[in-house]
């Protein structure tokens, strides 16, 4: 059956035909189905991968068409979803495609997501059940529209998969806020509009940072510098001490990455998230502010504060900031949101940078303020979105916002301007002056009256806790009851039960039970599998809910007890005689190093007085605090390494590139490989590269003899492939027929190729004999068949298409392909008469 209108279709090369009556587009397929039906090539393909139970496929691409029916044809999977993308121009070529039932759905690139809602998709990323598949054309990629779409859609997909992963994935931000209920103490609102009219730059760890350095220098004296902690190193090597640090980020490798911020405490004031690192924030001795929530739950004890930012990154954070505080121009400094062109990811001095050129990392190429390309990321696009989108707000508020850096993503709101043109008002305070006015310093009276507070409120979370703990466990007996049949009357007693449990729920415990979800999300995700169509469904769910908020409070419970401990000992550190035993327990049970020696700074005389083998153990506190920096910082420089120092996957890359005359991305892929700093891994990629752009520089000799010096290696087999392709192209069969022989011995999957060339350049037997080896290898390679069968029907041998059609039919009866192969055969010769 045809999927594609045949009319003239001079855009795709027309309407093609195989001898199964099944249509398809020349120059998305090319010979795909030539010599068997799309069925047996979709099998051989996919296998079963397609057709998995309650998953949510995207697909890109329908080719022509024929995916979409071989999967109508088979029958969605129970609880299953097919959402194929297609470009607009193929999709009106496509004859209408129905499915009455909504689970197979076709649409264009800018309205997949919106259709993906209608069909549920949401609730199969809560189970992690999507999966993104390329047709076979999107894959071959011989239509030039495929792979910029291709990259387009896997980008906005993988965007969409960590924006869903964010929602549910929240527990170690969680963790944080509670572990920082006694260090958030000052709400960063108090520092909204203090610069108004003023200049400030924010200062992010991209390549360009370097650059702006001396231009702050020069100016530093009417600057507001925010910098976010981690190019401290930088800044610290540079001599300026930013007024400002900002940090975010909940992992614990934060102490190592903004180590060196912690020289800025005399003066430098931090502004972190809520979720920051509490080894990082609790290390921290100097002026502090946070932004965002207190609290994880809602309680009238919340503090009006700046919300926390919406973007992905910390440089999102900062211009935030730094946009509350009324600047009215705001100068970006190492906000690159790309490689520079040499393929380097961060500023000198980081980790990142000393690990080199990092080519194979990119997931797409963007033009710069220069008007060159770079590579770029998912998050550092998705960051750069957010930026775009905040100087259109600054725009709004008067705010001019300027990146100097030629080598910066272009971004529609943020202007491009040289460093000498930036013009800077004086400031008539220094910023920091400006600060200090609007931060109080700590003293021990507020800090005793916040912890009491918070110890209030801790206590009163913990008692609805174990409330909500003992109504779970009550429900989940009044449910088993509820679906006992044996008693009368129980059915209906128990479901009143179950419903007054609810009902305090959402009254009495509403709070804290939306508290309880949210942390415990993933043990509430399985209901969602459950349609409750049948009765077993409806318990089963109720079980699943009630048993997670057992799960879930009991865990809570546990979390809030050790905050209940922590806040008593921050109690305990201010009293003039304290407990030195307890705060040594706390701060050993916590690992917060950096907490007990910046306490003991400021109670030396008080340390002093302990005996000697308490002054040993705090003192200890300092080797500790160094020996957690250098095993985060051999773990960070590791995955930097793993991470950064293979190429697996370059070559997909490179060729992605040349399917899309990008010399500009393969430029920057070999500027990256010369860089390398494992040169023997990069030497393997370096001649595929070169031949690519020898290809596009339409010198076919050139490119030959380049691909023929990749001798080894992972990119041998896509520099024989080009080889065999311009081999072809230029009628040079013995030359291409060498090249498929060699591709055979280095995997199966060529054999087949191997085998048809040799026929249709008439060497039958041995091509006869090629397949016949082969397929005892794989004898379910039922495409390979029918091809060996088409060969002895070609040459009259009937005895051999009999075998490999009924071959074929034993093992797939409605294959159609070989069912119309015997119809072919004269009835006699198949009677053997």
């Amino acid at each position: 059956m045809s999927a594609i209108n045949q009319g003239p279709h001079s855009d795709f090369g027309g309407v093609v035909s195989n001898a199964f009556g099944e249509h398809y587009l020349f120059s998305i397929n090319r010979n795909a189905f030539q010599n068997s039906d799309a069925s047996t090539v979709f099998r051989s393909r996919f296998g079963d991968s397609l057709f998995q139970d309650n998953t949510f496929y995207v697909i890109a691409g329908t080719d022509s068409g024929l995916l979409y029916q071989y999967i109508k044809a088979h029958g969605v999977p129970t609880g299953s979803r097919y959402l194929f993308v297609e470009l607009p121009q193929v999709l009106d070529l496509l004859v209408e495609l129905n499915d009455p039932n909504g689970e197979l759905v076709i649409t264009t690139p800018d309205e997949w997501l919106q259709r993906g809602a209608k069909m549920d998709i949401f609730d199969y990323a809560l189970q992690d059940r999507l999966v993104l598949e390329r047709s076979l054309g999107v894959v071959h990629g011989h239509c030039s529209d495929y792979p910029p779409f291709w990259r387009k859609l896997k980008h906005e997909f993988d965007d969409f998969i960590r924006q869903q992963r964010v929602g549910i994935n929240s527990r170690p931000f969680t963790l944080r806020q509670i572990e920082n209920l006694t260090e958030n103490q000052v709400p960063a609102i108090c520092l909204r509009d203090s610069f108004r009219g003023k200049t400030a730059v924010v200062l992010a760890g991209g390549p360009s940072l370097d650059e702006l350095l001396p231009w702050i220098r020069r100016h530093r004296n009417n600057l507001l510098v925010i910098a976010v902690s981690r190019v401290s190193h930088s800044l610290l090597q540079a001599q300026i001490q930013p007024d400002i640090c900002v940090s975010v980020d909940p992992y614990p490798i934060m102490l190592k990455v903004s180590r060196e911020m912690l020289e800025f405490q005399d003066g430098t004031v931090l502004v972190n998230e809520y979720h920051l690192s509490s080894n990082l924030l609790s290390s921290w001795g100097g002026q502090k502010a946070f932004m965002g929530p207190r609290y994880p739950w809602t309680t009238p004890q919340e503090v009006e504060n700046l919300a926390p930012s919406i973007g992905a990154t910390v440089t999102n954070t900062a211009f935030a900031l730094a946009l509350e505080m009324g600047v009215s121009q705001l100068v970006l400094g190492g906000a690159d949101f790309c490689f520079n062109q040499a393929g380097y990811t961060h500023a000198s001095g980081s980790e990142e940078h000393s690990a080199g050129p990092r080519p194979m990392y990119a997931d797409t190429r963007v033009e710069t303020n220069g008007g060159k390309m770079a590579d770029t990321t998912n998050p550092y696009l998705n960051s750069a979105r957010t930026i775009d989108r905040q100087a259109a707000d600054a725009f709004n508020r008067n705010c001019r916002v300027i990146n100097p850096s030629p080598n910066s993503m272009r971004l529609p709101n943020v202007e491009y301007v040289s460093m000498d043109s930036i013009h800077v008002e004086p400031l008539a305070t220094p910023a920091r002056q400006i600060l200090a006015a609007k931060l109080s310093p700590s003293d021990k009276t507020a800090r005793g009256k916040l912890y009491q507070e918070t110890l209030s409120e801790v206590d009163r979370v913990l008692d609805e806790l174990r409330a909500i703990k003992g109504l779970s466990r009550k429900a989940l007996d009044y449910n088993r009851k509820l679906f006992d049949k044996t008693g009368p009357g129980a059915g209906f007693h128990n479901n009143a039960k179950l419903d007054s449990i609810e009902r305090q729920f959402d009254s009495k415990y509403a709070s804290t039970v939306k508290f309880v979800k949210k942390f415990g999300i993933r043990r509430l995700i399985p209901i969602l599998r459950h349609k409750e169509e049948h009765e077993a469904d409806l318990q089963e769910n109720s079980r699943l809910y009630f048993q997670a908020f057992v799960d879930t409070t009991n865990e809570l419970i546990d979390i809030l007890q050790q905050a209940r401990s922590r806040i008593l000992s921050r109690i305990e550190e201010d009293k003039p005689q304290p407990d030195i035993e307890r705060l040594l327990e706390q701060w050993c049970r916590d690992e917060q190093a950096g907490r007990a020696i910046q306490w003991a700074q400021g109670h030396a005389d008080h340390i002093a007085q302990l005996p000697e083998a308490q002054r040993q153990m705090l003192k200890a506190f300092e080797a500790t605090f160094e020996d957690s920096i250098e095993k985060l910082s051999k773990d960070n420089i590791k995955r930097i390494e793993d991470e950064g120092i293979t190429l697996d996957g370059l070559n997909s890359r490179a060729r992605e590139y040349f399917l899309c005359h990008d010399i500009e991305g393969l430029n920057s892929l070999m500027a990256g490989l010369k860089e390398h700093r494992d040169q023997a891994q990069a030497k393997h990629y370096i001649p595929l590269v070169q031949g690519y752009l020898a290809e596009l520089a339409d010198d076919a000799k050139t490119a030959i003899e380049t691909y023929e010096t990749i001798a080894e290696g992972n990119t041998r087999v896509d520099g024989l492939m080009r080889l065999f392709e311009l081999h072809t192209r230029a009628q040079n069969m013995e030359s291409a027929l060498a090249v498929l022989k060699e591709l055979s011995v280095i995997s199966p999957i060529y054999t087949p190729m191997y085998a048809d060339m040799l026929q249709g350049t008439g060497d039958v037997q041995q091509a006869v004999e090629i397949y016949t080896d082969y397929l005892l290898e794989n004898p379910d390679d039922l495409n390979s068949v029918m091809k060996l069968g088409q060969i002895y029907h070609q040459h009259g041998a009937t005895d051999g298409v009999v075998w490999a059609m009924n071959y074929i039919l034993a093992k797939d009866p409605s294959n159609h392909a070989a069912m119309a192969m015997l119809k072919s055969l004269d009835q006699s010769q198949v009677n053997g008469k």
